[in-house]
């Protein structure tokens, strides 16, 4: 099992640019141009913005690199390579771990019930904040957006914020968390939903804790998608630039004061935002159902 854990997509990002190039035999320069055009591969960033790959992110390097020596071109290599894993064949996952990887995920996932992980974040000052300070007054909806930039995230943004009274009928504080810094925070969560705290998680610390995964080709570009896309953009929202792992599934908790879970919502694809009416409803119900028991 350990061997296999370590053949997973979204094992530990552990080298950095200079090695990643050394131990595929490319140029940085290459790395960066290939991820700047064809998003191959996304590797996750450090506290300091810097990129490190996985494992993963290698055998996919070595993947396109091969390719390029029988003739083709890199951009007939990456459009293969996305074929491939549409089809689900993806030639840098080993084909036994991938049922194991799927198992391995839905394990990290948290559930109503379980404790919240307190993990620092920023602040709009740059601060670390511990996740605990904001539930430890008021039960909190915790929100984790995929990136900044992110057209399905500003959506989702513009719904919190059209529900916001009701938010605050339920007794719930809004605390909002991206991959970006903190001032892409405020330019972004600050416009879009008003007075609520805008924080950023440059390390990915928080999304690694709560358990969030990176998506594969059709989580990021499927049909589910591109209809997602034009529900978004029909309701005014677009695009936005683009920060921090753009490959991760975002998704959000309510968390009471005493750091338990009462709500869990997991995106299974970039555009499944949460239905926040059917959100507060069970929050509320949970809430009856604790007073009755009171």
């Amino acid at each position: 099992m350990d061997q296999v854990q370590e053949e997973l997509p979204n094992s530990s990002a552990i080298y950095n640019v200079k090695a990643a190039a050394q131990l595929t035999e490319l140029s940085p320069v290459t790395l960066r141009a290939w991820e700047r055009r064809y998003g191959l591969p996304s590797p996750k960033r450090s506290s300091q913005g810097y990129r490190l790959y996985s494992e993963y992110d290698l055998r996919t390097l070595r993947w396109l690199k091969a390719q390029l020596e029988t003739g083709l071109s890199i951009s007939r290599a990456a459009g293969r390579l996305g074929e491939l894993r549409a089809a689900g064949h993806d030639p840098a996952i080993p084909a036994h771990s991938s049922a194991i990887e799927t198992l391995n995920a839905e394990a990290k996932q948290l559930k109503i019930g379980d404790k919240a992980p307190d993990v620092p974040v920023l602040d709009a000052n740059h601060k670390h904040l511990e996740l605990s300070l904001i539930w430890r007054n008021s039960p909190t909806l915790l929100v984790f957006l995929r990136h900044f930039g992110c057209i399905f995230c500003r959506e989702l943004l513009g719904q919190l914020d059209h529900h916001q009274e009701e938010i605050n009928a339920a007794g719930l504080k809004l605390a909002l968390i991206g991959l970006g810094d903190p001032e892409q925070a405020e330019r972004v969560c600050g416009q879009l939903v008003h007075g609520a705290l805008c924080l950023s998680d440059m390390s990915a610390d928080a999304y690694d804790a709560y358990g969030f995964q990176r998506g594969g080709l059709l989580q990021l570009a499927g049909p589910q998608v591109m209809s997602a896309a034009v529900r978004a953009a029909r309701s005014g929202y677009f695009q936005g630039e683009t920060s921090g792992d753009i490959a991760v599934l975002g998704g959000l908790f309510v968390v009471d004061q005493q750091s338990f879970i009462r709500y869990a919502f997991y995106s299974r694809y970039a555009g499944h935002n949460p239905d926040i009416t059917e959100l507060l409803n069970q929050v509320r119900g949970t809430a009856k159902y604790n007073d009755r028991k009171s």
